[in-house]
């Protein structure tokens, strides 16, 4: 099998995001802000508390992956399921994680995911 120029990249990021997730112990996250919007504006951006939640995942840790962002939990199954169909098709020569990033459904999914996110934020920051 050979992979075209850049396929290895977002698989890579993947993993790498899946091996931190597990290697890193939740006590070893900083108290600090990580997110450069909250810095500038005190507002959570709706990417906030994922970096917590994929830890908090990787170490079993459920209820508090949902409690720190509660789109940790499919974001890290679909960065799981990146890495899988890549070791499947270095052993079989077929993914089904292209065939997915392939389908007419994939990009509108995302940008649906993305606004659920979005509108979740603001209901968020409603909250505070």
């Amino acid at each position: 099998m050979r992979l075209a120029p850049g396929e290895w990249k977002p698989t890579a990021i993947a993993a790498a995001t899946l091996t931190i997730s597990v290697a890193v112990p939740f006590s070893n996250l900083p108290e600090i802000v990580l997110c450069p919007f909250r810095m500038l504006t005190g507002l959570p951006c709706p990417g906030c508390g994922l970096t917590r939640g994929f830890v908090c995942i990787g170490h079993g840790q459920f209820s508090d992956a949902i409690h720190y962002n509660p789109f940790a939990l499919p974001l890290f199954a679909l960065t799981a399921f990146q890495v899988i169909g890549f070791l499947i098709e270095l052993v079989s020569g077929w993914n089904p994680a292209r065939l997915v990033r392939q389908s007419r459904f994939f990009m509108p999914g995302i940008a649906t995911l993305a606004g659920i996110m979005f509108v979740f934020n603001i209901f968020r920051i409603a909250r505070m």
